[in-house]
């Protein structure tokens, strides 16, 4: 009986990790309604699991749902309490809506529940930069820099929160370095962003947005060559985005290219890129949206402008 028992017991773990594992390959692939359903299945095995929570509020933020993103967060930290990746995921959408005491609360849970990582600081560091607050941000960016950088004397604060401390420490190291260009940007410093962009992406290479951001710098310094390698690098890279914004990084390097063909006065091939686009996502003929929420370049929206006139044969609609 017990044998049967321990039977029953392996096979639905097993169950329950290959329905996760399933979900996260369909994430990979784009595919994020079959990951939603194989969730849903893996959650019926446990209903009170705090992963499968977690796992559901990062499909809900793939679905620009706030409220489910926190929903499902609420619920894996009332179901586990010392849970500092819930804290740390409800801190970036309490910064996305702009309650940002929320999120610093919330990080400060985190921490408590947690070994000292560094992912926390560059959360911190991107509530502060959101916030106004550049310098705090800056140094705690800095102070991330460093720590990751001298490897063999800061790896455990970084291995705490994934397995495989050099892995984790060069992913934390990206993002800081990434964060710190954004920052530079907000200072109106594009080489250093630039500088940082880059640094970022030799840490670890295989996170899109850095890509398509950097290319966005690029094209504002009137590097169209290296902004239209930045947006196709981006689209063949994995499309990490932690945004609720409801546009994709894909998208947004479609975008990109377009316009950089544009600038590069290969207007053929721009209009397709842009007419195709447009046609799935009309925000992007919104120059508001573009820049208030996209936080384009000037010169990426005077060519965005101008595009959509050549396509749609009207003004844009920041422009109607």
């Amino acid at each position: 009986m017990i044998e049967l028992f321990l039977i029953l017991l392996i096979g639905w773990a097993l169950l329950r990790r290959s329905l996760f594992k399933q979900a996260g390959n369909d994430l990979l692939a784009g595919r994020v309604d079959a990951a939603e359903t194989m969730i849903r299945r893996a959650m019926r095995l446990l209903p009170r699991d705090a992963t499968g929570h977690l796992n559901m509020a990062y499909v809900k933020w793939l679905c620009h749902d706030a409220q489910g993103v926190e929903k499902h967060l609420d619920r894996a930290i009332a179901i586990r309490r010392k849970n500092p990746g819930a804290y740390l995921a409800r801190a970036l959408l309490m910064t996305q809506i702009k309650h940002y005491d929320d999120a610093l609360a919330d990080l400060e849970l985190a921490e408590q529940n947690s070994q000292p990582i560094g992912n926390i600081d560059v959360v911190r560091a991107h509530v502060y930069m959101e916030r106004g607050d550049l310098e705090r941000a800056q140094n705690l960016l800095d102070n991330v820099i460093a720590d990751a950088r001298n490897v063999t004397g800061k790896q455990p604060q970084f291995a705490a929160y994934m397995r495989g401390g050099l892995y984790q420490n060069s992913v934390a190291l990206h993002w800081a370095l990434a964060y710190r260009a954004m920052l530079h940007l907000r200072r109106e410093s594009p080489d250093l962003a630039v500088t940082d962009y880059d640094a970022a992406i030799n840490a670890y290479a295989d996170i899109g947005v850095t890509y398509h951001n950097r290319g966005e710098v690029r094209f504002a310094l009137n590097n169209y060559e290296g902004a239209l390698a930045d947006f196709q690098k981006s689209l063949e890279t994995r499309p990490a985005h932690y945004t609720l914004i409801p546009v994709t990084v894909a998208e947004m390097s479609r975008a990109g290219l377009a316009v950089t063909h544009h600038a590069l006065g290969q207007i053929d091939e721009a209009q397709t890129l842009w007419r195709d686009l447009t046609a799935e996502n009309p925000r992007f003929r919104d120059l508001h949206w573009l820049k208030d929420e996209l936080r384009w370049p000037q010169a990426m929206i005077d060519h965005a402008a101008q595009l959509d006139a050549r396509v749609h044969g009207t003004a844009a609609m920041a422009d109607q």
